[in-house]
């Protein structure tokens, strides 16, 4: 059984025990890279993953607060935005028929951004070459739907930001790996410990950056959703919310949410607004223009402003 823990709740003996040195690792790696994906079972992998590694750290972690925003936007299905909350949300569990960056089939993650451009990138790219995204004709337009949702009560994210190809790209997550690398050195890590988590963390980061042809491919950083979705603290308690990673549409300059639909039964994330946004394309740009906003959601439904004035 794989122990999903924070290494400063165990003794350095204890970890030191369960975990391989980094030249073992390293081979533990270079043996699940040559795994057929594709023909593998999820149970399989799992198996074979928790057989190499069976103490996943997941010190690094990001706390998202009361108040702050996430956005999530979906295109249009025609020339009206959604009406409904459930065409914003998560798709149920019989449509989910592919793998996801953070997802097995029907498995339900809410994709988000806390920067709602970053969200309409997302959506963006998933359409195909010949519609809009490539071709970039002047004033090629999409609409989209956004869906801004309150935090409620603070969540808790796993941080997979590690590597030098991301870090030369992103400072601050370079300097967020440097704080957390203080504060775990605070409890007397061994380099062993050290080594081990540093190897994994930037295995996941790999998969979670990873460019893919089908979805498939997917299949490593969707199982290491699976395992931090289901990480418990001795009382039984769950303790992460999502995972946050950086964002692919974005050439890794944002981020991406993956928030587990729990957090959402347990009301601590809330649908507050919804903005209709139009996506028009030039030869070397994309600007988003605000067509419509609306706070009247109710009972599952959105009412739109027949008022609204971009103006």
């Amino acid at each position: 059984m794989t122990k999903f823990i924070p290494f400063s709740n165990q003794s350095k003996k204890q970890i030191e025990d369960t975990i391989p040195d980094l030249k073992q690792a390293q081979e533990c790696f270079e043996k699940i890279r040559k795994i057929d994906l594709e023909k593998m079972s999820d149970i399989d992998l799992e198996k074979t993953f928790l057989t190499y590694f069976n103490t996943i750290p997941y010190n690094n972690q990001s706390f998202f607060p009361k108040g702050e925003e996430l956005y999530r936007a979906r295109i249009d299905d025609g020339e009206k935005p959604f009406s409904k909350i459930k065409d914003i949300f998560v798709r149920e569990e019989n449509e989910i028929i592919g793998y996801g960056r953070a997802n097995r089939p029907r498995e339900q993650i809410f994709y988000c951004s806390d920067n709602m451009d970053v969200s309409l990138f997302e959506t963006l790219q998933y359409l195909s070459k010949e519609n809009f995204w490539y071709k970039r004709q002047k004033g090629k337009m999409v609409q989209v739907t956004v869906g801004v949702w309150r935090i409620n009560e603070p969540i808790r994210l796993a941080s997979i930001f590690h590597g030098g190809d991301l870090w030369s790209r992103r400072p601050d997550l370079k300097d967020f790996h440097t704080h957390h690398r203080k504060v775990f050195s605070k409890y007397k890590a061994t380099k062993k410990m050290l080594d081990y988590e540093e190897a994994l963390c930037e295995f996941f980061s790999s998969q979670f950056t990873k460019q893919v042809d089908f979805d498939w491919e997917y299949k490593l950083s969707a199982l290491y959703s699976y395992l931090v979705k289901h990480a418990k603290v001795s009382n039984d308690r769950y303790v992460f919310d999502g995972i946050i990673y950086p964002s692919n549409a974005t050439h890794l300059f944002g981020d991406n949410l993956a928030i587990y639909k729990r957090a959402f039964n347990e009301k601590k994330i809330e649908l507050v607004r919804v903005e209709s946004v139009m996506c028009v394309t030039f030869p070397d740009q994309i600007n988003f223009y605000k067509m419509n906003a609306s706070e009247n959601i109710k009972e599952g439904e959105i009412y739109w402003d027949p008022n609204y004035s971009v103006f």
